[in-house]
Protein backbone atom coordinates (compact mmCIF):
# COMPACT_ATOMS: atom_id res chain seq x y z
CA UNK A 1 0.00 0.00 0.00
CA UNK A 2 1.82 3.40 -0.91
CA UNK A 3 2.56 5.76 1.72
CA UNK A 4 1.03 9.27 2.37
CA UNK A 5 3.60 11.30 0.04
CA UNK A 6 3.38 8.77 -2.47
CA UNK A 7 -0.36 9.75 -2.96
CA UNK A 8 0.31 13.46 -2.53
CA UNK A 9 2.38 13.39 -5.63
CA UNK A 10 0.43 11.25 -7.98
CA UNK A 11 -2.52 13.68 -7.00
CA UNK A 12 0.00 17.00 -7.32
CA UNK A 13 0.08 19.86 -5.22
CA UNK A 14 -3.67 21.20 -5.92
CA UNK A 15 -5.14 17.75 -4.39
CA UNK A 16 -2.55 18.07 -1.70
CA UNK A 17 -3.15 21.66 -0.89
CA UNK A 18 -7.04 20.55 -0.12
CA UNK A 19 -6.39 17.45 2.32
CA UNK A 20 -3.95 19.92 4.06
CA UNK A 21 -6.81 22.63 4.90
CA UNK A 22 -8.72 19.33 6.31
CA UNK A 23 -7.20 19.49 9.60
CA UNK A 24 -8.99 22.81 10.61
CA UNK A 25 -11.69 23.04 7.68
CA UNK A 26 -12.93 20.15 7.26
CA UNK A 27 -15.71 21.12 5.11
CA UNK A 28 -13.58 22.96 2.47
CA UNK A 29 -11.03 19.71 1.89
CA UNK A 30 -13.87 17.95 1.40
CA UNK A 31 -15.98 20.54 -0.81
CA UNK A 32 -12.69 20.89 -2.68
CA UNK A 33 -12.86 17.05 -3.60
CA UNK A 34 -16.18 16.70 -4.59
CA UNK A 35 -15.30 20.44 -7.10
CA UNK A 36 -18.07 22.57 -4.99
CA UNK A 37 -15.72 24.49 -3.22
CA UNK A 38 -17.79 27.76 -3.53
CA UNK A 39 -20.27 27.13 -0.60
CA UNK A 40 -17.53 26.62 2.00
CA UNK A 41 -15.40 29.35 0.77
CA UNK A 42 -17.77 32.24 0.77
CA UNK A 43 -17.53 31.67 4.54
CA UNK A 44 -13.64 31.49 5.16
CA UNK A 45 -12.24 35.04 4.14
CA UNK A 46 -8.84 35.08 2.29
CA UNK A 47 -6.91 37.98 1.11
CA UNK A 48 -4.88 38.19 -2.08
CA UNK A 49 -1.13 37.55 -0.78
CA UNK A 50 2.33 38.04 -3.18
CA UNK A 51 1.73 33.65 -3.79
CA UNK A 52 -1.51 34.20 -4.88
CA UNK A 53 -2.38 32.80 -7.86
CA UNK A 54 -4.77 33.39 -10.49
CA UNK A 55 -6.80 31.29 -13.17
CA UNK A 56 -8.34 33.71 -16.08
CA UNK A 57 -10.68 32.63 -18.89
CA UNK A 58 -10.41 35.23 -21.50
CA UNK A 59 -9.55 35.91 -25.03
CA UNK A 60 -6.44 34.29 -27.09
CA UNK A 61 -3.33 36.13 -25.82
CA UNK A 62 -1.65 38.30 -28.34
CA UNK A 63 -4.21 38.35 -30.80
CA UNK A 64 -4.82 42.06 -30.21
CA UNK A 65 -4.92 44.21 -27.52
CA UNK A 66 -7.65 43.90 -24.39
CA UNK A 67 -8.04 45.26 -21.03
CA UNK A 68 -8.06 42.40 -19.44
CA UNK A 69 -4.88 41.43 -21.24
CA UNK A 70 -3.70 44.94 -20.32
CA UNK A 71 -4.33 44.39 -16.53
CA UNK A 72 -2.51 41.10 -16.28
CA UNK A 73 0.12 41.90 -18.24
CA UNK A 74 0.84 44.16 -14.92
CA UNK A 75 -0.37 40.95 -12.17
CA UNK A 76 1.54 38.71 -14.20
CA UNK A 77 5.12 39.82 -12.95
CA UNK A 78 4.00 39.52 -9.73
CA UNK A 79 1.63 36.79 -9.44
CA UNK A 80 1.41 33.24 -11.17
CA UNK A 81 -1.45 33.48 -13.91
CA UNK A 82 -2.62 30.17 -16.23
CA UNK A 83 -4.32 32.22 -18.99
CA UNK A 84 -7.00 29.71 -20.55
CA UNK A 85 -7.80 31.09 -24.27
CA UNK A 86 -11.30 29.60 -25.45
CA UNK A 87 -12.89 28.78 -28.26
CA UNK A 88 -15.15 31.24 -29.50
CA UNK A 89 -19.14 32.16 -28.62
CA UNK A 90 -20.59 31.42 -32.08
CA UNK A 91 -21.07 28.61 -34.63
CA UNK A 92 -17.91 28.94 -37.41
CA UNK A 93 -19.41 29.53 -40.89
CA UNK A 94 -17.30 27.66 -44.19
CA UNK A 95 -15.87 31.54 -45.08
CA UNK A 96 -11.53 31.87 -45.05
CA UNK A 97 -11.78 34.00 -42.02
CA UNK A 98 -13.08 31.42 -40.01
CA UNK A 99 -11.33 28.32 -41.14
CA UNK A 100 -8.00 31.08 -40.25
CA UNK A 101 -9.12 31.31 -36.95
CA UNK A 102 -9.64 27.46 -36.60
CA UNK A 103 -5.79 27.11 -37.93
CA UNK A 104 -4.92 29.66 -35.34
CA UNK A 105 -6.59 27.45 -32.82
CA UNK A 106 -5.14 23.94 -33.86
CA UNK A 107 -1.62 26.28 -33.54
CA UNK A 108 -2.93 26.67 -30.30
CA UNK A 109 -3.14 23.49 -28.88
CA UNK A 110 0.15 22.57 -29.90
CA UNK A 111 1.98 25.20 -28.37
CA UNK A 112 1.68 27.69 -30.65
CA UNK A 113 0.30 31.41 -30.56
CA UNK A 114 0.19 34.17 -32.50
CA UNK A 115 2.90 34.99 -35.45
CA UNK A 116 3.71 38.38 -34.22
CA UNK A 117 1.57 38.69 -30.85
CA UNK A 118 1.23 42.69 -29.55
CA UNK A 119 3.10 41.80 -25.83
CA UNK A 120 4.64 39.30 -24.70
CA UNK A 121 3.20 37.08 -21.77
CA UNK A 122 4.55 38.77 -18.65
CA UNK A 123 7.85 36.11 -16.97
CA UNK A 124 4.69 34.28 -14.16
CA UNK A 125 1.61 33.83 -16.82
CA UNK A 126 1.42 30.29 -18.68
CA UNK A 127 -0.56 30.27 -21.72
CA UNK A 128 -3.03 27.22 -22.19
CA UNK A 129 -5.46 26.68 -25.30
CA UNK A 130 -7.64 23.48 -24.26
CA UNK A 131 -8.79 21.25 -27.08
CA UNK A 132 -12.19 21.95 -27.44
CA UNK A 133 -14.64 21.66 -30.60
CA UNK A 134 -15.60 24.28 -32.31
CA UNK A 135 -19.78 24.04 -32.71
CA UNK A 136 -20.65 26.25 -30.10
CA UNK A 137 -24.36 26.49 -30.58
CA UNK A 138 -25.73 22.86 -30.22
CA UNK A 139 -26.47 21.80 -26.55
CA UNK A 140 -24.53 18.57 -27.17
CA UNK A 141 -21.37 20.04 -28.36
CA UNK A 142 -21.36 22.74 -25.49
CA UNK A 143 -21.62 19.75 -22.94
CA UNK A 144 -18.72 17.91 -24.81
CA UNK A 145 -16.94 21.28 -24.55
CA UNK A 146 -17.09 21.73 -20.54
CA UNK A 147 -16.00 18.43 -20.09
CA UNK A 148 -13.18 18.85 -22.16
CA UNK A 149 -12.42 21.74 -20.01
CA UNK A 150 -13.16 20.48 -17.08
CA UNK A 151 -10.63 17.51 -17.58
CA UNK A 152 -7.63 19.68 -19.17
CA UNK A 153 -8.29 22.70 -16.71
CA UNK A 154 -7.65 20.06 -13.54
CA UNK A 155 -4.77 18.42 -14.98
CA UNK A 156 -3.15 21.88 -16.19
CA UNK A 157 -3.80 23.19 -12.20
CA UNK A 158 -1.75 20.30 -10.90
CA UNK A 159 0.52 20.28 -13.58
CA UNK A 160 1.37 24.10 -12.96
CA UNK A 161 1.25 23.63 -9.20
CA UNK A 162 -1.54 26.26 -8.41
CA UNK A 163 -3.31 26.47 -5.38
CA UNK A 164 -6.49 27.54 -4.58
CA UNK A 165 -6.33 30.40 -6.78
CA UNK A 166 -9.10 33.26 -7.96
CA UNK A 167 -10.75 32.70 -11.30
CA UNK A 168 -11.22 35.43 -13.23
CA UNK A 169 -13.76 35.13 -16.60
CA UNK A 170 -14.49 38.18 -19.31
CA UNK A 171 -16.79 35.17 -20.77
CA UNK A 172 -20.17 34.00 -20.24
CA UNK A 173 -19.26 30.47 -21.41
CA UNK A 174 -17.55 29.55 -18.37
CA UNK A 175 -20.27 30.17 -15.89
CA UNK A 176 -20.66 26.27 -15.87
CA UNK A 177 -16.90 25.81 -14.60
CA UNK A 178 -17.33 28.03 -11.85
CA UNK A 179 -16.92 26.20 -8.71
CA UNK A 180 -15.58 23.52 -10.05
CA UNK A 181 -11.62 24.06 -10.09
CA UNK A 182 -11.08 24.76 -6.54
CA UNK A 183 -11.19 28.68 -6.85
CA UNK A 184 -10.58 30.48 -3.60
CA UNK A 185 -12.75 33.39 -5.15
CA UNK A 186 -14.80 33.73 -8.95
CA UNK A 187 -15.03 37.16 -10.69
CA UNK A 188 -16.77 38.12 -13.53
CA UNK A 189 -15.37 40.81 -15.42
CA UNK A 190 -17.74 42.12 -17.95
CA UNK A 191 -16.42 44.11 -20.46
CA UNK A 192 -19.78 43.63 -22.78
CA UNK A 193 -23.02 42.49 -23.59
CA UNK A 194 -22.26 39.32 -25.69
CA UNK A 195 -26.13 38.85 -26.38
CA UNK A 196 -25.81 42.19 -28.82
CA UNK A 197 -22.93 41.01 -31.07
CA UNK A 198 -24.09 40.17 -34.26
CA UNK A 199 -23.41 36.12 -34.98
CA UNK A 200 -24.15 35.36 -31.39
CA UNK A 201 -27.21 33.85 -29.70
CA UNK A 202 -28.66 36.53 -27.31
CA UNK A 203 -31.12 34.16 -25.74
CA UNK A 204 -28.27 31.47 -25.57
CA UNK A 205 -25.55 34.31 -24.48
CA UNK A 206 -28.08 35.98 -21.79
CA UNK A 207 -28.86 32.32 -19.95
CA UNK A 208 -24.97 32.11 -19.61
CA UNK A 209 -24.67 35.76 -18.52
CA UNK A 210 -27.43 34.85 -15.54
CA UNK A 211 -26.24 31.75 -14.60
CA UNK A 212 -22.77 33.33 -13.95
CA UNK A 213 -23.80 36.12 -12.23
CA UNK A 214 -25.53 34.07 -10.19
CA UNK A 215 -22.31 31.81 -9.32
CA UNK A 216 -19.74 34.34 -8.76
CA UNK A 217 -18.37 36.16 -5.65
CA UNK A 218 -17.99 39.40 -7.29
CA UNK A 219 -18.31 41.28 -10.63
CA UNK A 220 -16.36 44.36 -12.15
CA UNK A 221 -17.80 45.73 -15.14
CA UNK A 222 -15.58 48.16 -17.50
CA UNK A 223 -18.76 51.00 -17.98
CA UNK A 224 -21.88 51.36 -15.88
CA UNK A 225 -23.80 50.17 -18.92
CA UNK A 226 -22.62 46.83 -17.91
CA UNK A 227 -23.83 46.49 -14.20
CA UNK A 228 -26.31 43.63 -13.15
CA UNK A 229 -28.25 45.43 -10.55
CA UNK A 230 -29.44 42.32 -9.64
CA UNK A 231 -25.92 40.86 -8.26
CA UNK A 232 -26.04 40.67 -4.78
CA UNK A 233 -21.93 40.74 -4.45
CA UNK A 234 -19.82 43.31 -4.58
CA UNK A 235 -19.83 45.03 -7.62
CA UNK A 236 -16.87 47.16 -8.87
CA UNK A 237 -16.15 49.78 -12.15
CA UNK A 238 -12.59 50.05 -13.55
CA UNK A 239 -11.83 52.22 -15.88
CA UNK A 240 -9.73 51.52 -18.67
CA UNK A 241 -5.74 52.90 -18.49
CA UNK A 242 -3.22 53.46 -20.98
CA UNK A 243 0.34 52.74 -21.85
CA UNK A 244 1.16 56.63 -21.30
CA UNK A 245 4.65 56.66 -21.62
CA UNK A 246 4.49 54.84 -24.84
CA UNK A 247 1.84 56.71 -26.25
CA UNK A 248 2.67 60.09 -24.85
CA UNK A 249 6.25 60.33 -26.02
CA UNK A 250 7.23 62.00 -29.60
CA UNK A 251 7.42 59.08 -32.01
CA UNK A 252 9.99 59.23 -35.11
CA UNK A 253 9.49 59.06 -38.24
CA UNK A 254 6.55 59.68 -39.52
CA UNK A 255 5.24 56.39 -40.86
CA UNK A 256 5.33 57.41 -44.95
CA UNK A 257 1.92 56.80 -45.57
CA UNK A 258 0.80 59.59 -43.38
CA UNK A 259 3.74 62.33 -44.83
CA UNK A 260 3.03 61.82 -47.90
CA UNK A 261 -0.99 63.03 -46.35
CA UNK A 262 0.55 65.72 -44.76
CA UNK A 263 2.30 67.00 -48.03
CA UNK A 264 -1.57 67.84 -49.09
CA UNK A 265 -1.49 70.41 -46.55
CA UNK A 266 -4.62 69.41 -45.13
CA UNK A 267 -5.60 68.47 -41.70
CA UNK A 268 -5.26 64.58 -41.22
CA UNK A 269 -8.57 62.94 -39.31
CA UNK A 270 -7.88 59.60 -38.49
CA UNK A 271 -9.43 56.42 -37.17
CA UNK A 272 -7.62 53.77 -35.48
CA UNK A 273 -9.01 50.24 -34.57
CA UNK A 274 -11.44 47.45 -36.04
CA UNK A 275 -14.47 48.81 -38.47
CA UNK A 276 -17.41 46.74 -37.19
CA UNK A 277 -21.00 47.24 -37.21
CA UNK A 278 -20.12 49.59 -34.09
CA UNK A 279 -18.66 52.08 -36.74
CA UNK A 280 -20.75 54.81 -38.54
CA UNK A 281 -18.97 55.54 -41.82
CA UNK A 282 -21.63 58.37 -42.31
CA UNK A 283 -19.38 60.37 -39.90
CA UNK A 284 -16.83 60.04 -42.14
CA UNK A 285 -18.69 61.51 -44.64
CA UNK A 286 -18.02 65.71 -45.65
CA UNK A 287 -14.64 65.99 -43.17
CA UNK A 288 -12.97 69.22 -44.40
CA UNK A 289 -9.50 67.30 -44.89
CA UNK A 290 -8.14 64.09 -45.41
CA UNK A 291 -9.58 61.01 -43.98
CA UNK A 292 -7.46 57.94 -42.73
CA UNK A 293 -8.57 54.71 -41.10
CA UNK A 294 -6.22 52.29 -39.95
CA UNK A 295 -7.64 48.79 -39.33
CA UNK A 296 -9.26 45.69 -40.35
CA UNK A 297 -12.38 46.24 -41.78
CA UNK A 298 -15.14 43.68 -41.31
CA UNK A 299 -17.28 44.39 -44.37
CA UNK A 300 -18.23 47.68 -43.63
CA UNK A 301 -18.45 49.73 -46.51
CA UNK A 302 -16.60 53.63 -46.22
CA UNK A 303 -17.09 56.63 -48.21
CA UNK A 304 -14.51 57.33 -50.56
CA UNK A 305 -12.42 59.73 -50.78
CA UNK A 306 -11.57 57.89 -47.50
CA UNK A 307 -7.56 56.36 -47.20
CA UNK A 308 -7.49 52.97 -45.81
CA UNK A 309 -4.52 50.69 -44.61
CA UNK A 310 -4.34 47.38 -42.56
CA UNK A 311 -4.22 47.56 -38.89
CA UNK A 312 -0.51 48.39 -37.68
CA UNK A 313 1.53 46.58 -34.88
CA UNK A 314 0.59 48.29 -31.13
CA UNK A 315 4.63 49.27 -31.00
CA UNK A 316 4.09 51.54 -34.25
CA UNK A 317 0.65 52.94 -33.13
CA UNK A 318 1.86 55.80 -31.45
CA UNK A 319 3.82 57.32 -34.42
CA UNK A 320 0.40 56.82 -36.98
CA UNK A 321 -1.79 58.64 -34.50
CA UNK A 322 0.99 61.35 -33.78
CA UNK A 323 1.11 61.93 -37.19
CA UNK A 324 -2.70 62.65 -37.59
CA UNK A 325 -4.43 65.88 -36.09
CA UNK A 326 -7.66 65.04 -35.34
CA UNK A 327 -7.84 61.21 -33.78
CA UNK A 328 -11.57 60.06 -33.84
CA UNK A 329 -14.27 57.78 -32.59
CA UNK A 330 -16.98 57.39 -35.15
CA UNK A 331 -19.96 55.39 -33.57
CA UNK A 332 -23.12 54.99 -34.04
CA UNK A 333 -25.53 55.36 -31.15
CA UNK A 334 -27.38 51.69 -30.27
CA UNK A 335 -27.96 49.65 -27.27
CA UNK A 336 -24.67 47.44 -27.84
CA UNK A 337 -22.58 50.96 -27.74
CA UNK A 338 -24.45 52.31 -25.25
CA UNK A 339 -22.27 49.95 -22.90
CA UNK A 340 -18.88 50.20 -24.23
CA UNK A 341 -15.81 52.19 -23.14
CA UNK A 342 -13.75 52.29 -26.15
CA UNK A 343 -10.05 50.72 -24.96
CA UNK A 344 -8.46 53.36 -27.29
CA UNK A 345 -10.14 56.31 -25.84
CA UNK A 346 -7.23 57.04 -23.55
CA UNK A 347 -4.62 56.22 -26.24
CA UNK A 348 -5.82 59.01 -28.24
CA UNK A 349 -5.57 61.65 -25.18
CA UNK A 350 -2.12 60.40 -24.44
CA UNK A 351 -0.99 61.73 -27.82
CA UNK A 352 -2.17 65.23 -27.10
CA UNK A 353 -4.16 65.35 -30.52
CA UNK A 354 -7.62 66.45 -30.06
CA UNK A 355 -10.16 63.89 -30.19
CA UNK A 356 -13.95 64.01 -31.61
CA UNK A 357 -16.07 61.09 -30.52
CA UNK A 358 -19.51 60.07 -30.84
CA UNK A 359 -21.11 61.20 -27.34
CA UNK A 360 -21.62 57.62 -26.30
CA UNK A 361 -22.78 57.08 -22.36
CA UNK A 362 -19.44 56.26 -21.18
CA UNK A 363 -17.39 58.68 -22.81
CA UNK A 364 -19.77 61.28 -21.47
CA UNK A 365 -19.11 60.23 -17.61
CA UNK A 366 -15.97 60.22 -18.35
CA UNK A 367 -15.80 63.71 -19.40
CA UNK A 368 -11.62 63.61 -20.15
CA UNK A 369 -9.90 66.91 -21.03
CA UNK A 370 -9.41 66.92 -25.20
CA UNK A 371 -12.17 65.03 -25.84
CA UNK A 372 -15.06 66.56 -27.62
CA UNK A 373 -18.15 65.05 -27.72
CA UNK A 374 -21.11 65.13 -30.80
CA UNK A 375 -24.85 63.84 -30.36
CA UNK A 376 -25.14 64.01 -34.19
CA UNK A 377 -23.17 63.82 -37.17
CA UNK A 378 -23.34 67.47 -37.99
CA UNK A 379 -22.22 67.87 -34.47
CA UNK A 380 -19.41 65.67 -35.53
CA UNK A 381 -18.64 67.49 -38.61
CA UNK A 382 -18.72 70.85 -36.96
CA UNK A 383 -16.35 69.95 -34.56
CA UNK A 384 -13.59 68.31 -36.79
CA UNK A 385 -14.09 71.38 -38.98
CA UNK A 386 -13.27 73.96 -35.55
CA UNK A 387 -10.48 71.67 -34.52
CA UNK A 388 -9.03 71.21 -38.23
CA UNK A 389 -8.68 74.87 -38.76
CA UNK A 390 -6.41 75.36 -35.34
CA UNK A 391 -3.90 72.66 -36.67
CA UNK A 392 -0.34 73.38 -35.74
CA UNK A 393 2.24 71.53 -36.78
CA UNK A 394 4.48 69.85 -35.15
CA UNK A 395 1.64 68.94 -32.82
CA UNK A 396 2.33 70.69 -29.07
CA UNK A 397 3.19 68.06 -26.41
CA UNK A 398 -0.04 66.95 -24.03
CA UNK A 399 -0.57 69.05 -21.36
CA UNK A 400 0.06 67.92 -18.00
CA UNK A 401 -3.45 68.43 -17.26
CA UNK A 402 -4.55 65.81 -19.93
CA UNK A 403 -2.00 63.09 -18.59
CA UNK A 404 -3.28 63.67 -15.29
CA UNK A 405 -6.50 62.62 -16.11
CA UNK A 406 -5.44 59.50 -17.72
CA UNK A 407 -4.62 56.23 -15.51
CA UNK A 408 -1.89 54.02 -15.74
CA UNK A 409 -2.27 50.44 -16.32
CA UNK A 410 -0.89 49.50 -13.42
CA UNK A 411 -3.07 51.64 -11.18
CA UNK A 412 -5.67 49.77 -12.54
CA UNK A 413 -4.15 46.17 -12.16
CA UNK A 414 -3.82 47.32 -8.36
CA UNK A 415 -7.60 48.47 -8.30
CA UNK A 416 -8.20 45.08 -9.55
CA UNK A 417 -6.25 43.28 -6.94
CA UNK A 418 -7.71 45.01 -4.22
CA UNK A 419 -11.09 44.77 -5.34
CA UNK A 420 -10.66 40.83 -5.47
CA UNK A 421 -8.50 41.16 -1.93
CA UNK A 422 -11.18 42.59 0.19
CA UNK A 423 -12.87 40.98 2.88
CA UNK A 424 -16.72 40.70 2.30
Amino acid sequence: MPGTDAVTAREGPWRAAAKQEDAHIPQLGASLRNGKARRWIRSYPRRVTPSTDFIVLSDDWGRWPSSSQHLFSQLGHRHRILWVETMGMRTPRFRASDLRRGLEKVSGWVGGGPSAPWRVPPPRLTRFSPVMQPWFGPKMGRRLNEELMLRSLRRKIAEVGLVEPVLVTTLPIAAPLVGQLGESRSVYYRVDDFSLWPGFQPDLMDRLDDELVRKVDRMVVSAEGLRRPDFVGPQLLLDHGVDLEHFSQPSSPTPEPLAEIQRTGLPIFLFAGLVDERVDPALLSGLPGEVVVVGQNRGVHLPGPVHVFPEVSYELLPAWLQAADVLLLPYRRNEQTDSIQPLKTREYLATGRPVVASALPELRRLSLPGLRLAENARAFRKACAELGEAVARPAPPPSQSRLDSLSRWAEQADSLLNFVSAEE
